[in-house]
């Protein structure tokens, strides 16, 4: 099953009422489980075939009883999405939508599409599949939150409703509506927890005055006008609800970073008087810590043995540990003045203006426990100094500009701001920051494959070298072999191996089916097309889809690709052999 696009409803509203493109089934798809379920490829059969002709952009395919393909127009100003079954590609058209959202299973009666008009509304209108426009709105409503076998799953004013479009009709879920997991399909309202099933039946409500839900460590945990609890929720066909309670008069709930021996939850117990203390999730023991630190602002981390093992499951009420806190903090930063708590209670004030995510234990080269590690200070703008300290004190600066929070998390060592929009990517050796990309554009410059095949097994993609809209993109793993380790793993530095030069800063990726990727080359800004590539990896060759292409996307195997305009004009779908 898989999702629409969803378009935020702030999008420009465009003329509703547009010339429908020429639309002409040149070619329809024969074998779709051919292309969905594919064996072993190692090629594209480009250009491929024409499903539909006519003019087409920002394609999108779902899934539901069966494959759908949305698609909008490429005439300006036609604001239409369109709407065809995969295996017998027929195009309806909606008029005027800008924000939509469109979900079901096989299980569905139907499969609706909600969506937002051009009148720049919070208004919800509905539409199926063949674009049957229904008579059902709901203003002041967000896009759907999920499904049920009947009808959609909606906030709408204060409101959660299941909305049956074809019969016209509403059911109420909940009322005083404050907060909506969708994904696990959790609700908060009028002060308490619901928990709902797939088919978004009621399977429990919990709580009073129920101020905040987090779901960590394979159970979901609140707080309430009573302490904190756990809630678990079996995951057989009949789910039910079980809750049990953390700590009476508690507050401030937080979910710390785990670690490899460590899963634990913070707050403050008692609430008046703010003291702090930690829940271990696995023993279910609660711990004071005697810290002056805000749950929120804190993290700890267990000591290491003589021979670099992580001490098993240290009970932190007798065996030594690490924590990390942030005292005089800003809040509308989230920076402070950085606090390390040593193992043997002692404390060193770091620096200020600290982002405490960025801070960090340096592995020990001998195997023993570290005696120092890293921090990023001086943060409050969203880079900072990244420097090194030990546990006498001493703290030195390795770079500067080192940016906060990064768009590719993919990447956890160094990013260096630049200018407005390139950065370089740096590891760290001996203290210092080695660089081993430039130019990366600050925006999704690293990734890694979401169909992994043996072909990229530790590697990951990034691109380089940009200027303007285009650069190299290439893939990097860690230099096998190689002596030169980096400080904060010691491990290999990453070399990168070109894929291909002039490419496209945006719409680059993995292949699904293939070890190789696909990109954009030769783009043309004016008209939002350009030649549409693809690489082998394993085999050492790329090749040309096609020219004059505004969107692809890859159904399962092989791509389905648009050509707005000229005698190619239509949506064509190229296979993998």
């Amino acid at each position: 099953m898989a999702r629409a696009r969803q378009i935020a409803r702030t999008l420009l509203a465009i003329s509703a009422f547009a010339t429908l493109p020429a639309c002409d089934i040149v070619q329809g798809f024969q074998n779709a489980g051919d292309a969905l379920f594919p064996p072993v490829k190692t090629y594209l059969d480009v250009p491929g075939f024409r499903l539909v002709s006519g003019g087409y952009r920002e394609l999108d395919l779902m899934t539901s009883s069966e494959p759908f393909i949305f698609a909008r127009s490429a005439t300006p100003g036609d604001s239409s999405l369109y709407v065809m079954r995969y295996q017998a590609p027929h195009p309806c058209r909606i008029p005027d939508v800008t924000g939509y959202w469109s979900d079901a299973d096989e299980h569905a009666s139907r499969t609706y599409i909600a969506y937002y008009d051009g009148t720049g509304s919070s208004t919800v209108h509905f539409s199926d599949t063949s674009c049957t426009r229904y008579e059902l709105e709901l203003e002041d409503a967000d896009l759907p939150v999920g499904f049920t076998p009947s009808g959609l799953v909606i906030h709408a004013g204060s409101d959660l409703l299941v909305a049956n479009p074809e019969a016209g009709t509403t059911r109420l879920l909940a009322s005083g509506v404050q907060e909506i997991d969708g994904a696990r399909r959790l609700v908060r309202a009028n002060g308490q927890l619901g928990a709902f099933d797939r088919d978004f039946s009621p399977i429990g409500w919990v709580g009073s005055g129920v101020t905040r839900v987090v779901a960590a460590f394979g159970a979901v945990y609140f707080e309430d006008d009573d302490g904190i609890h756990r809630m678990t929720i079996t995951s057989d066909e009949n789910p039910r609800m079980t809750t049990t309670s953390v700590e009476r008069d508690a507050c401030n709930l937080t979910v710390l970073p785990p670690t490899s021996e460590l899963e634990l939850l913070a707050f403050h117990s008692p609430c008046q008087d703010a003291r702090l203390v930690v829940w271990d999730v696995a023993t279910k023991a609660t711990v004071p810590l005697g810290l002056p630190a805000d749950p929120s602002y804190l993290r700890l981390s267990e000591t290491r043995s003589a021979g670099g093992i992580a001490r098993r499951h240290p009970d932190l009420a007798t065996d030594p540990y690490w924590a990390f806190y942030l005292a005089d903090i800003d809040a509308s930063t989230g920076t402070g003045t950085l606090i390390v708590k040593l193992p043997d209670g002692s404390e060193l004030p770091l620096g200020e203006g600290a982002a405490l995510e960025r801070t960090e234990l340096a592995p020990s080269r001998t195997g023993s426990d570290p005696t120092g590690g890293f921090a990023l200070l001086d943060a409050q703008a969203g880079s900072g100094r990244f420097v090194r300290w030990d546990t006498s004190g001493n703290v030195s600066e390795v770079a500067t500009g080192v940016i906060r929070d990064p768009a590719s998390l993919i990447w956890t060592r160094l990013v260096l701001d630049v200018d407005a929009t390139r950065a370089d990517l740096a590891e760290v050796v001996n203290g210092e920051a080695v660089v081993v990309a430039h130019n990366v554009p600050k925006q999704r410059f690293a990734f890694a494959a979401s169909h992994p095949v043996a072909e990229f097994a530790g590697k990951m993609a990034w691109f380089q070298d940009l200027e303007g809209t285009e650069g190299t993109l290439a893939i990097a793993a860690q230099k096998e072999g190689s002596a030169v380790v980096d400080d904060q793993r010691l491990q290999p530095l990453y070399e990168s191996t070109a894929v291909a030069h002039g490419v496209h800063v945006s719409r680059n990726g993995f292949m699904n089916d293939l070890p190789g990727l696909v990109y954009f080359t030769h783009y043309d800004l004016a008209t939002g097309t350009g030649t549409l590539e693809y690489s082998n990896a394993e085999l050492g060759f790329s090749a040309i889809v096609s020219e004059g292409v505004a969107d692809y996307v890859q159904p399962g195997s092989g791509l389905l690709y648009s050509i707005p305009s000229g005698e190619g004009a239509g949506i064509w779908l190229v296979r993998a052999k």
